[in-house]
């Protein structure tokens, strides 16, 4: 419980003093959060038996939605870099 109580501080502190931190908390977060919900939602529709498949199509669906995003932002900086040099 010790060193549980210390890591806790530490990673506080890290994340009070480093605003990174809390961007990575919050997108982990939100990963997780999507990846549990999609699985979830995937079990309902699919056999029991076919869990193993509803995961990696949750993993499948998460990824490919977050390639199109960096996808998107990449375009748009490629846009955006050009427009400047005009």
């Amino acid at each position: 419980m010790m060193a549980l109580s210390l890591l806790a501080i530490a990673l506080f502190l890290c994340a009070t003093r480093y605003r990174i931190w809390i961007y990575a908390a919050a997108s982990g977060m939100m990963f997780s959060m999507s990846l549990w919900s999609l699985m979830q939602f995937l079990m309902g529709i699919l056999p029991a038996e076919w869990h193993g498949l509803s995961a990696f199509l949750a993993i499948l669906c998460v990824y490919c939605v977050i390639y199109v995003m960096v996808s998107a932002y990449q375009k748009w900086q490629h846009y955006k870099h050009k427009r400047a040099l005009m």
